[in-house]
């Protein structure tokens, strides 16, 4: 089985600019909708659409909790949810063309007792399970990542992470499976120097493999002694960035699960980030785009 594991949900409200965006005036929108918000949510809601059985655990809250919880039933999305004692945060996406304004809530505290509530549903993981920790994480007493990685890994699961700054470099130093940086967040750890080499240094530092998220650019897999690059395979209109580096996650994961060799995985995490930007945030994942992706994509 697969979890994926969101710290800090959210319901994220998406809407699209009728025209450029303008100070001290009204500005119309279109396409106006809620979505199930947090990384690891947006990686469930791509495993699931790619076939590959998982449940996501997170917590909830408050009348935003409840419609979350329901957006997920409706999406027949498996899922464990703590209840928490205040509102589900909401972030408010706002796109004008190939622009995404992003304003993310923080979240509020989260209580010891609540923390230990979700990462005890951890302790049923098995040797063949594989744990996904994706997203940011409210304010708590307990370091919720390493809390989390070393009761997966004690349980023998295989454990994947995707967070930024030290906590990635905490992530590293436990030996995860699997990271998934971007361009952005290796910069920010190491600066300006030779990005593979920077985010090389993840993988000296205990991690196995690095899935490097290049944008536009596709994606670079990495570990010790082998560096895959892999290129998005044809250019359509960008119609949403929001969850597309979780999509791209769910891609490897849901081609490792399965056996392939680790340039398919890589090639099909490239066509499943590129699909969920190529797909508005108010539909479905389209699994025929992604294999006309995964189909004309290619290694070097």
């Amino acid at each position: 089985m697969i979890y994926t594991v969101t710290f800090n949900p959210s319901l994220d409200y998406h809407m699209a600019l009728s025209a450029p965006l303008s100070e001290n005036v009204p500005n119309r929108v279109k396409s106006p909708c809620f979505v199930p918000g947090g990384k690891g949510l947006n990686v469930s809601f791509a495993l699931s659409a790619l076939g590959a059985d998982n449940t996501a655990l997170c917590f909830s809250g408050g009348d935003t909790g409840k419609m979350l919880e329901n957006m997920l039933s409706s999406r027949g999305q498996k899922y464990e949810c703590v209840s928490v004692p205040f509102p589900t945060r909401v972030n408010v996406k706002v796109s004008e063309g190939e622009k995404m304004y992003e304003l993310n809530a923080s979240g509020d505290e989260v209580s010891e007792k609540h923390a230990l509530a979700l990462l005890s549903r951890l302790e049923k993981l098995a040797d063949n399970d594989t744990v996904i920790f994706s997203g940011s994480t409210p304010t708590c007493a307990l370091d919720l990542y390493r809390e989390g990685i070393t009761r997966a890994k004690k349980s023998g699961a295989c454990v994947i992470a995707d967070t930024s700054g030290e906590k990635l470099l905490d992530c590293a130093s436990l030996g995860a499976f699997l990271l998934k940086p971007n361009e952005h967040e290796i910069r920010e750890l190491f600066g300006q120097g030779d990005l593979i080499r920077s985010a090389k240094k993840l993988c000296s530092l205990g991690a196995e493999h690095v899935l490097l998220s290049l944008g536009e650019n596709g994606a670079v897999l990495l570990s010790d002694n082998v560096e895959y690059k892999c290129g998005i395979p044809f250019k359509m209109p960008v119609l949403n960035t929001v969850g597309a580096g979780d999509s791209m996650l769910a891609g490897f994961v849901y081609a490792y699960k399965n056996g392939y060799s680790l340039p398919d995985c890589l090639r099909s995490a490239v066509s499943a980030g590129s699909c969920k930007a190529y797909t508005a945030p108010e539909k479905p994942f389209d699994v025929k785009l992604f294999e006309k992706l995964f189909e004309r994509s290619e290694v070097l």
